[in-house]
């Protein structure tokens, strides 16, 4: 165990280092304590002023390069188990990579919406989404976390996504159908798996 909290028992951890932004993102293997389960967790980390990370809480927006690092470095951690490796490739084999669309379907004042994978438990949503950052001029993939407002709209909840393996495997097929991912990025990650 890396560490715990009281939401939660940090088991393994697979991260890459943006040092120009003074941030980690990482893939993490989580022990939610509450819940009794085991979890996999998509998040930031802020150096802080003693030089120590410590979790930012906000959506993990990553390019297709980030997340195949992160991938990648999840496979050799083992914080993607070997089971659990065999289930994303065989999602990439069995479902058809979509387009993403040409014209956003929602525009914000921090990004733009072109494409998006879901996996929905009563009033709330998990989601794989392809955004344009306006402020950075370039495409990313976030892990959103949605929870339905009083007027029955989602709205994006300020958090790291946490999901089990099996709701990633639906949120990551439905991502694939929808052109949230690139054909070049599904290859090589069918690569590695």
């Amino acid at each position: 165990m890396i560490k715990s909290t009281n939401y939660c028992d940090i088991l393994k951890e697979a991260s890459i280092e943006n040092l120009d932004k003074d941030c980690k993102m990482a893939i993490e293997e989580i022990y939610i304590n509450d819940l009794q389960r085991k979890e996999v967790r998509f998040t930031y980390y802020k150096l802080n002023e003693n030089g120590n990370y410590k979790l930012v809480i906000r959506p993990l927006d990553v390019t297709e390069d980030e997340l195949f690092e992160l991938f990648q470095k999840s496979i050799k951690n083992n914080v993607i188990s070997n089971s659990f490796a065999i289930k994303i490739r065989q999602t990439i084999e069995n479902t058809k990579v979509g387009n993403c669309l040409d014209q956003p379907f929602n525009d914000t004042d921090y990004c733009r919406f072109y494409a998006r994978g879901s996996f929905l438990s009563g009033d709330f949503m998990c989601t794989l989404e392809q955004i344009f950052i306006k402020e950075l001029d370039r495409r990313e993939i976030r892990f959103g976390y949605y929870k339905k407002n009083k007027n029955g709209n989602f709205q994006l909840v300020t958090r790291p996504l946490d999901v089990t393996e099996d709701e990633f495997i639906v949120m990551f097929k439905d991502a694939i159908e929808n052109g949230v991912f690139s054909k070049i990025f599904i290859t090589a990650l069918k690569t590695i798996l």
